[in-house]
């Protein structure tokens, strides 16, 4: 049976290429600062007075000063790896009336322009990451399982998710496909798979294909965005362990959309080991969706921006009672409440970033779950270039 037929809306999903996690229902939900310390010690509170429980999941924003949720579902299904659902069409499913971009194509391309200036000596400010939004109303209801079926199919060694953010009948979810691996903690080992630098796969011909990812490869541009990205993590995870090694070259990863430059990470902890959302409060939010220094960064995003990005660059996962666990960066994602679902995709501006790419990077970006809703490819483009 297609293990998404027990998908309801009011359940949680985070699948990945090391198994299903699906939680039923709402036992309890805590809203709460994602300040390390708070939040942490809301997780192992719960964890404690539901000892029962295998796992709580964890959704945590991009701005340190905006409420994440811990929920603690009623029931919780597991499935392996191996045992993935059933590719289904749902063309009809969620028709769109309308797109709405915020900000629009010009707006969003002075926003570049305005990272670029700060990125100008002698600022300490290496990388920001400025993001778009598109709000798509919809003729009715989500149906997140059809949704979530298509994302699935289309990303199927990535990371889909879905989480009810409230206990109403048609309860704001928050869903996606991420291919970006923030970690994975069991017992004293850590693996994370960070992503930075993007290309526009060429899915028609191969060889233009084959030549795009060598182009990325080959982008000092890209390779400098990467390497700020890989520095400022392996520098976040060096006091909770003892040893920390991330491959010498990025390597290429295809989603079916996209080329992404890529960098695995493999770490030890030390005793006693930190828990797995510990570590993930630590690295987040990443350069690859935040900038670098972080803090200076943010500041900056949040003054030429001037909108709330949400769960949008935020973390999405779980950690079980022994502290493992499994956290994705919550990119590729859609935020859904009362008939609109709120797209939204960024990119990374370093020094020798055009604006004009910037900005068809994040429409590139946005097809993800475009394409997944089989929206009409003259609204797409009229949407992403608005």
């Amino acid at each position: 049976m297609n293990m998404l037929h027990h998908y309801q809306p009011s359940s949680h999903l985070f699948a990945s290429p090391q198994g299903t996690v699906m939680g039923h229902g709402c036992l309890e939900r805590v809203h709460s600062s994602n300040q390390d310390q708070q939040l942490r010690g809301k997780a192992q509170d719960l964890l404690t007075r539901h000892p029962l429980t295998p796992l709580v999941f964890g959704v945590i924003p991009f701005h340190t000063d905006r409420a994440a949720q811990l929920i603690v579902p009623e029931r919780i299904a597991q499935y392996p790896a191996t045992q993935r659902p059933d590719a289904e069409s749902h063309s009809d499913a969620n028709p769109l009336l309308s797109l709405r971009p915020q900000p629009s194509a010009a707006e969003f391309e002075q926003w570049v322009r305005e990272a670029l200036q700060c990125l100008a000596p002698p600022t300490m400010l290496k990388k920001l990451v400025m993001a778009r939004h598109l709000t798509a109303q919809l003729k009715h209801g989500l149906d997140r399982r059809a949704l979530l079926s298509e994302l699935w199919a289309k990303n199927p060694h990535g990371y889909t998710y879905s989480f009810a953010l409230d206990d109403e009948a048609d309860p704001a979810t928050f869903l996606g496909a991420s291919p970006e691996l923030l970690l994975r903690k069991q017992g004293g080992t850590v693996y994370l798979n960070p992503l930075a630098g993007t290309a526009l796969r060429h899915l028609e011909d191969h060889a233009t294909d084959q030549a795009r990812a060598q182009h990325l490869l080959a982008s000092a541009k890209d390779q400098r965005e990467h390497a700020v990205v890989i520095e400022n993590i392996v520098a976040a995870l060096r006091p909770f362990c003892d040893v920390v090694e991330a491959a010498p070259t990025p390597s290429l990863v295809a989603t079916a959309t996209l080329w992404h430059l890529s960098t695995e990470i493999h770490a030890q902890l030390k005793a006693p080991y930190a828990d797995a959302l510990q570590l993930a409060l630590a690295v987040h939010p990443t350069p690859a969706v935040c900038g670098h220094p972080t803090l200076e960064a943010r500041a900056e995003i949040e003054r030429i921006e001037g909108i709330d990005r949400g769960f949008f660059a935020g973390a999405v996962g779980w950690m079980n009672q022994a502290g493992d666990g499994e956290w994705a960066v919550a990119i590729r994602c859609a935020h859904y409440e009362q008939n609109h679902l709120t797209l939204s995709a960024g990119a990374g501006v370093v020094l020798g970033s055009d604006p004009q790419a910037e900005r068809i990077e994040t429409g590139n970006k946005l097809r993800t779950l475009l394409n997944a809703l089989h929206t009409d490819p003259t609204m797409i483009q009229e949407g992403i270039t608005a």
